[in-house]
């Protein structure tokens, strides 16, 4: 199910022309922010289960540290543009 969510966000991004890495390997999670960190991934949209159940995504932001959670439903890549502005 969160894969699906995941497969369906990532292919409106791409398909808006945002450049989007899914991690989508059988690894623990603390694994793919270590490696996201590591290529330095500016913004990391995270699905995680208890979040994706509520509607809701993460999105952490590399520079400042700071994360913020935002209705999974009326996210857009607009919104994603709006917040790299900001």
């Amino acid at each position: 199910e969160i894969c699906e969510g995941a497969e369906k966000l990532y292919s409106a991004l791409v398909e808006a022309g945002v450049e989007v890495l899914l991690d989508d390997r059988d690894e623990r999670a603390g694994v793919k922010f270590k490696d996201a960190e590591l290529i330095g991934v500016p913004v990391q949209i995270v699905l995680g289960e208890r979040n994706f159940k509520a509607g809701k995504l993460e999105l952490k932001y590399r520079r400042s540290g700071q994360s913020e959670l935002l209705d999974l439903e009326k996210f857009s890549a607009d919104d994603l543009r709006k917040k790299l502005a900001e």
